[in-house]
């Protein structure tokens, strides 16, 4: 009976440690180079995101006087310069993932989009009978919508030919 007790205490420990270090081991080397990809990625979006404040509040200075058009100078272009570095990084990112995409390099989701905005360009009639678009500002018609939401013009059934 005194054996029971450190065997479960051991059991626990053991299944815990299982179940913390599981991704460790089984994760691909490849989802780890993608989230290493994507924590970089973060990084270089937050750090574009400090250097646009950066430069908005170098801007907001010198708008008031209290940056000398020669330290201004100096320090706009130091930014402008880290900022370039940054999106050029940022894009070599993006052609990294382009590169892993399939041939086509779209889902199915962005085909079915390009397929409705064509037909929305169009002037396409649905088989319900209604307009798609907005004889007026050329808006979407949405389901069950009888006027337009962005002109408010009314939207008026159309028979298919």
């Amino acid at each position: 009976m005194t054996y029971l007790v450190p065997a479960a205490y051991a059991a626990i420990l053991l299944i815990a440690f299982a179940f913390a270090g599981y991704p460790l081991v089984a994760s691909p080397k490849r989802s780890i180079i993608q989230s290493d990809r994507g924590r970089r990625g973060m990084l270089l979006l937050r750090q574009r995101e400090q250097l646009y404040v950066a430069i908005r509040e170098l801007e907001f200075d010198r708008s008031l006087g209290k940056v000398q058009e020669e330290d201004y100078t100096g320090q706009r272009r130091a930014l402008d310069a880290e900022a370039v570095s940054v999106l050029a990084q940022l894009d070599q990112l993006a052609q990294l993932d382009q590169l892993e995409r399939p041939a086509t390099g779209k889902t199915a989701i962005v085909l079915q989009i390009e397929r409705e905005v064509a037909a929305l360009k169009g002037g396409e009639v649905s088989e319900a009978g209604k307009a798609l678009t907005c004889s007026g500002c050329g808006a979407p018609n949405l389901e069950g919508h009888r006027f337009c939401p962005e002109c408010g013009h009314r939207f008026e059934r159309h028979t298919a030919s």
